[in-house]
């Protein structure tokens, strides 16, 4: 799987856009990808990704498909201000502090405080008392390009709702503000419990402009899982001119 965003730069994966390609290799009965319809492996930039979709769980007259995706374990985010052997393993110790996980980032008139993770492609997560507080599009511009980051980063916006549930507003990298992000729900999640904002026994639910999904970091695993829908909206043909490519 390739993902290109709207800026025309490539994304390491897409999490929203996973959930789609298993249903993709349903609808059209791509079998050769997999014996089993149940466990389908997707390559990504960001390593191999692994769907299950939920044959038994369609919503909308089969339109809407469940998918749970694995999508791999957490990991530090390389910054600008690393020396090479600051972080010589990037796995994230569960056990440290809330502190450990935060620092301050100036931008524009604001200071924010930050907890970066990587989930394949880097994130910034903030937690705001209200997400109605926040300029996304004039926040969320000025962290994606901040020199601390030195492959830009998607910036996620956090409101902690209860224990189980965390709502969500994205700034994507190379594509600006979004209705949902896969792999910034997961972020989110992983940050939110890093920060000890929500249960980390249970999955949370992630609510983004675009829709929910279900989250959790397994602690046995250090896998992060994601569930949520893929749904068949239409079906089209493009003709792309010979000269596109020359």
């Amino acid at each position: 799987m390739l993902i290109f965003n709207n800026d025309g730069s490539q994304a390491q994966m897409c999490g929203n856009g996973i959930r789609c390609i298993s249903k993709y290799i349903l609808d059209n009965n791509l079998h050769f990808y997999s014996s089993d319809y149940l466990h389908q492996s997707v390559h990504t930039l960001a390593g191999t990704i692994h769907c299950y979709p939920d044959l038994h769980h369609h919503l909308n007259n089969s339109q809407t498909l469940m998918v749970k995706v694995n999508m791999g374990s957490p990991s530090i985010m390389e910054l600008n201000e690393e020396k090479p052997l600051d972080v010589p393993n990037r796995e994230m110790n569960r056990t440290q502090p809330p502190e450990h996980w935060s620092r301050e980032v100036n931008v524009l008139d604001k200071t924010f405080s930050i907890t970066t993770v990587s989930m394949g492609n880097p994130h910034a997560v903030i937690f705001v008392e209200s997400l109605s507080s926040i300029d996304v599009p004039l926040y969320g511009a000025g962290l994606e390009t901040h020199k601390l980051f030195p492959h830009k980063a998607n910036i996620e916006f956090v409101e902690v709702v209860d224990k189980n549930t965390i709502r969500v507003k994205v700034w994507e990298r190379g594509s600006g503000e979004t209705l949902a992000c896969g792999t910034g729900a997961c972020a989110s999640l992983v940050a939110s419990v890093l920060n000890s904002k929500i249960d980390s026994q249970k999955a949370t639910t992630v609510i983004m402009p675009g829709g929910s999904l279900e989250v959790f970091w397994d602690e046995f695993d250090n896998k992060v899982y994601k569930t949520g829908p893929a749904t068949s909206v239409f079906k089209g043909e493009i003709t792309i001119p010979n000269s596109i490519f020359s």
